[in-house]
C-alpha cells in the first residue's frame, strides 16, 4: 500500500512539473508603436520672432528645433476659426515681417 502512494505522488509531481514547464511556451507578441513626441505650443518661446523677415523665419524655426504644426497668415488675409492648441500661428505684416505669434 505504501508503494502505491509513492508512485502516485511521483506521477503527480512529474505531471505538475511538465505542465508548469509548458506555460513558458506561450509567447505574447508585444506591438511596438513608435510615436513622435507631442509638441506643446508655448507662446513665450516665440515672442522674439516678432519683426523677423519671412525668409529668416524658417531658418530661426529650424535653429530652435521647432517640429510642430505651424500656420503662416499673410497680411490682409483672414484667420480661419479652426482651433488647434498646439499649432503655432504666425501673422505677417505688409513687409512680410512677423507681426504676431500665438498658439491656436
Amino acid at each position: 500500500m505504501f508503494s502505491y502512494y509513492k508512485y502516485l505522488t511521483l506521477i503527480v509531481i512529474m505531471l505538475f512539473t511538465t505542465l508548469s514547464g509548458c506555460e513558458e511556451l506561450y509567447f505574447k507578441e508585444e506591438e511596438i508603436v513608435e510615436t513622435e513626441p507631442v509638441y506643446i505650443c508655448d507662446e513665450s518661446v516665440f515672442t522674439d520672432l516678432k519683426g523677423q523677415n519671412k525668409e529668416a523665419l524658417e531658418i530661426l524655426l529650424d535653429i530652435i528645433g521647432f517640429n510642430g504644426e505651424k500656420r503662416l497668415i499673410p497680411h490682409d488675409s483672414f484667420i480661419p476659426m479652426d482651433f488647434s492648441p498646439n499649432r503655432l500661428t504666425i501673422t505677417l505684416d505688409e513687409n512680410n515681417d512677423v507681426s504676431r505669434t500665438f498658439c491656436g
